[in-house]
């Protein structure tokens, strides 16, 4: 359960209904909050708390508050003995559930091994699957051990399954070739043998720079991939999200630890690997073929220092810094939290970088508005963002040069004083032929199925224009133009997008200040090495945040400063600073001990 909720919340989802009273009357004053508290949280989780400490104190405040008792009480109710069995019973009942069975378990393993497992292997999505469906039944789930397990099983036997399939698809030949994928130069299965090179380890280097060698490079893996045989239907009615996750596990093991896995385990590992790194290599080839043509047609051959972050395809030309590199696109919320990151080259568009952190950034916020530099939108973006429930507000560069769009034609005469910023009407009989077509696209993006990156270039790319393409920049003029009515009328709007984009300025400012070693150049040429620089980045910064608010309240917790705080001050306050902090030396990580910020533990 989230641990912040605001009033509104609290109101809609655990006030008590008079039904819910009536099972308080036979409560003696000591159990009554206790119980209360535990209804409400099994109607929100459909599941109990195992400590009290699950339950936020503001849900046991708020409770207490409508039964007129201390919230002391809830601390004084405990957790194990006859009284809450009998009172869990009674819930369970209230709702029309009942307990966990052995029976109940074989049915979930094989309800997971069917209908979920077969699309997704992520443990937080197995996770979420099991208690919905749990709920769906009515069932008190297990406790969280008991859960995983029940996981784990299926996903053992989804595996042996699955692995079994693709495993009689091959021949021998191309098994004894696979294996041959993973020997290190003869060397024996000791524990040296996973630092010697392997066909296999060559298969997983990135592309290089532009270059002939690279495409020379990359031709010798595709044939050697090609040489392997592999069926070529092998993979075709599986998802591509189990495909990516066997070959990420293959990515992550050395040559050595691949050759211990029991073989159908072994082989289906390999293959998924070289089928997804078959599909990747041919589109690096295009692309260096593309580069290459380029530098002929513009006959762009200059000698350039060239520094070793500059020797991958990420690696671009960025025309507003003046130099070669990549981009780093942040999704920053006003208090300063960054809640995604991604690496991104320096000609994709900025629009796709941003749908992917909305929809991806994995926590719980709720995102209901996004502030983009002028970079970071367009009438597809409006489109979109409108119909995935965002609020898109760009903060435009040349806001003169933008057209307000009438809502039907013939009306450019009831604006006698908008003349020179109106344009043309909008179709919106385009909009309803393509409308389901739009949610389609809409759908793929939330769910996953497809990448925002992917369907924008395949509009980009469509000749004549998708009609798709069209209703969603017809339906991004309509909101577009609503915006910026709004945008031109308000000022407190036109603030509100300078905050939120100072945020990120300060953001940027920060990055130099933690990522200063070698003039804050990612200093590799490996992509997923890059990657992990990010994020590394990411979490330290984040982490700075964190005990920047901590110390921030600590002082502010003392009446004397802050009574000498003016409306001002507040509004200038950001946990966002670093001039108190000294980045050399050694710095111990121990997650057994607390930092001594708070007053308490001082």
């Amino acid at each position: 359960m989230k641990r912040q909720w605001d009033a509104e919340e609290l109101v809609e989802n655990f006030t008590l209904l008079p039904t819910e009273m009536a099972l308080l009357s036979n409560k003696n004053e000591e159990n009554r909050l206790g119980f209360a508290v535990l209804l409400k949280f099994f109607q929100m989780e459909a599941k109990f708390p195992r400590t009290k400490q699950e339950v936020p104190k503001q849900i046991v405040s708020y409770i207490a508050r409508l039964l007129s008792v201390s919230p002391k009480q809830y601390g004084e109710y405990s957790f194990n003995g006859r009284t809450i069995e009998r009172h869990r019973a009674e819930i369970r009942e209230f709702f029309g559930f009942r307990e966990f069975n052995p029976q109940d378990k074989t049915e979930l393993i094989a309800w997971l091994c069917e209908f979920v497992l077969a699309y997704d292997r992520q443990a937080s999505s197995l996770e979420a699957a099991v208690y919905q469906r749990l709920r769906q039944l009515k069932l008190e789930p297990p406790i969280p051990e008991a859960v995983e397990r029940l996981i784990r099983s299926a996903v053992v036997t989804t595996e042996k399954q699955f692995c079994a399939g693709i495993f009689k698809q091959i021949e021998s030949g191309t098994l004894t070739k696979m294996d041959a994928l993973l020997n290190t130069q003869d060397a024996l299965d000791d524990d040296q043998s996973q630092f010697k090179q392997s066909v296999f380890n060559f298969l997983k280097t990135d592309p290089g720079r532009t270059s002939l060698k690279s495409i020379f490079k990359e031709v010798s893996k595709l044939e050697c991939i090609r040489d392997l045989g592999l069926p070529t239907k092998l993979f075709a009615n599986v998802p591509p999200k189990i495909i990516t996750h066997y070959r990420r596990r293959a990515s992550a093991e050395t040559p050595r630890e691949l050759r211990r896995h029991p073989a159908k385990i072994r082989y289906t590992l390999v293959a998924a690997f070289c089928w997804q790194r078959n599909q990747e290599i041919t589109d690096s080839l295009v692309e260096l073929l593309i580069q290459i043509i380029h530098r002929i047609y513009v006959n762009a051959e200059r000698r350039v220092d060239k520094q070793l972050w500059d020797q991958n395809l990420m690696t671009e030309w960025h025309i507003r810094y003046g130099g070669r590199g990549v981009m780093i696109y942040w999704h920053v919320e006003k208090k300063s939290a960054c809640i995604y990151s991604q690496l991104k080259t320096c000609s994709s568009s900025e629009v796709a970088a941003m749908i992917e952190g909305l929809l991806r950034h994995c926590t719980d916020m709720k995102v209901k508005k996004n502030y983009v530099d002028t970079h970071g939108q367009n009438e597809i973006a409006f489109g979109f963002c409108r119909l995935l429930g965002f609020e898109l507000m760009p903060r435009i560069k040349r806001i003169g040069s933008q057209k307000l769009y009438l809502p039907s034609a013939g009306q450019k005469q009831d604006f006698p004083n908008l003349q020179l910023v109106l344009t043309k009407a909008i179709d919106w009989e385009l909009i309803r032929q393509q409308y389901d077509q739009m949610i389609k696209y809409t759908t793929a993006l939330r769910l996953g199925t497809a990448e925002a990156d992917t369907i924008l270039k395949r509009f980009s790319r469509s000749s004549p224009q998708h009609p798709t393409q069209k209703a969603l920049s017809e339906l991004g003029r309509a909101v577009k133009t609503i915006f910026l009515c709004h945008y031109l009328n308000s000022e407190a709007l036109r603030r509100e997008i300078n905050e939120g984009l100072n945020v990120v300025e300060n953001w940027n400012s920060a990055n130099g200040f933690i990522f200063y070693g070698k003039n804050s150049e990612i200093a590799t040429n490996r992509l997923d090495e890059q990657e992990l620089s990010v994020l590394c980045l990411h979490l330290l910064q984040i982490s700075l945040v964190y005990i920047n608010t901590l110390m921030i309240q600590r002082v502010l917790a003392e009446a004397t400063w802050m009574k000498q705080m003016r409306k001002e001050d507040f509004r200038a306050l950001s946990p966002l600073i670093w001039l108190h902090v000294n980045p050399y030396g050694t710095f111990r990580l121990d997650m057994n001990e607390r930092l001594q910020i708070d007053a308490a533990n001082a």
